[in-house]
Order: C-alpha cells, then sequence, then structure tokens
C-alpha cells in the first residue's frame, strides 16, 4: 500500500524469530524496498549473551525452536530475501540499519 504510493518501506526483521523463509519472502517483497535482518547475535550488542541472559534459549527449546536460537539460523530467511528481493535490497544487522 506506501510503496504502491511511493512511500520508501524498510521492513526490519529484528530479532529473527522462527519463520517459514520462502514463505516470509515472497510477503516481503510487494511490501518492502529494503529488509534488514537482525539477530539475537548479532543484534544484541553482546554476542548473544543478553539474549541467553533472558532466557531465550530455553523458551525456544521448550517450544520446540532450539534449532532457531543459533548463530547462522538465519541463513535460510537471508538466501530466500537475497534470492526474491536481490541482494541491494536486503541488508543486515547494524550495517543495515545505518544504510542510507
Amino acid at each position: 500500500m506506501f510503496r504502491a504510493r511511493g512511500i520508501f518501506v524498510q521492513l526490519a526483521i529484528s530479532p529473527m524469530m522462527p519463520n517459514h523463509p520462502d514463505r516470509f519472502a515472497a510477503l516481503a517483497a510487494d511490501a518492502a524496498d529494503r529488509v534488514i535482518i537482525d539477530t539475537y547475535f548479532d543484534g544484541d550488542g553482546a554476542g548473544g549473551a543478553r539474549s541467553r541472559a533472558l532466557g531465550m534459549r530455553e523458551l525456544y527449546a521448550k517450544h520446540g525452536y532450539e534449532e532457531w536460537f543459533e548463530p547462522g539460523a538465519e541463513r535460510a530467511l537471508v538466501d530466500a530475501m537475497r534470492s526474491r528481493l536481490g541482494s541491494d535490497r536486503v541488508l543486515m544487522s547494524r550495517a543495515g540499519f545505518t544504510a542510507v
């Protein structure tokens, strides 16, 4: 809706949580000009220590999503987004948030 009216739309996936990468990318392709993906490890400023201290690993495990709380879990989403939107529209973490 906003993009159709010429308004720049930035979608921030922060922190990245369990998802269906291809489906998410399909939704984002038309909705956003740019997508920024951040993780518990890149985005908490402490390499994931803050998120671990908050018990995120245990919470994910409790619900059967333990593989989503691992460094690198974002790769499937990044690949799907870049495949669908192009590399220039998909950025990561701090570099993405500070892009002009």
